[in-house]
């Protein structure tokens, strides 16, 4: 497959964000005809249609393949535009899909360091939050860069670090216990 046209695929984030043609051109700001251009123009280059025109629309399996790539091109520019000093759009974020243990426990101090040169550099970070178990499908399907799961298995273009275990102790008080057991 040769290079892959931006416009297409910064086009088909847009539609997966927006949900819809009408608000992926506000997005982008250019017409619904000209997403609709673009996204007709990828899905004749890749050879395989990328979303299913319903309301709301939704990805195809081979459109979630390239969202993930377009996320990540997106975010290998937004890198390389900081690295040369240009200023982000305000809107700029990093989504990353995080489990609520993990959110309540470690990796908001984890991530302070990133989250202040976020604020420096003008990005920020979008936590989605789900269970430990889907959270692996938020990045198959383009919709985070990275996240917390217990799939150890890495996407193609991914990497995966164990990030160690959490041990769950089961804590009750009696009195709670019991005044539970009466209203019931």
């Amino acid at each position: 497959m040769n290079a892959l046209d931006t416009a297409g695929l910064d086009c088909l984030a847009a539609l997966a964000e927006a949900g819809s043609f009408e608000r992926a051109a506000q997005l982008l700001s250019i017409t619904q005809s000209a997403v609709s251009q673009r996204l007709r123009a990828l899905e004749t280059h890749v050879g395989h249609l990328l979303v299913v025109r319903s309301r709301p629309l939704r990805l195809t399996e081979p459109g979630k393949v390239l969202l993930r790539y377009a996320r990540q091109m997106q975010a290998l520019r937004a890198d390389a535009a900081r690295e040369l000093g240009a200023t982000l759009a305000r809107d700029e974020r990093l989504p990353i899909a995080v489990n609520a243990d993990s959110l309540a426990t470690w990796v908001l101090p984890a991530l302070d360091e990133l989250v202040r040169a976020g604020q420096r550099h003008g990005y920020g970070l979008e936590l989605i939050v789900d269970d430990q178990d889907f959270t692996h499908d938020w990045l198959r399907q383009g919709e985070v860069l990275g996240c917390v799961s217990s799939v150890a298995q890495a996407l193609r273009g991914c990497h995966c670090q164990a990030l160690g275990q959490m041990r769950y102790i089961a804590v009750a008080a009696p009195t709670s216990w019991s005044a539970t057991c009466r209203r019931a």
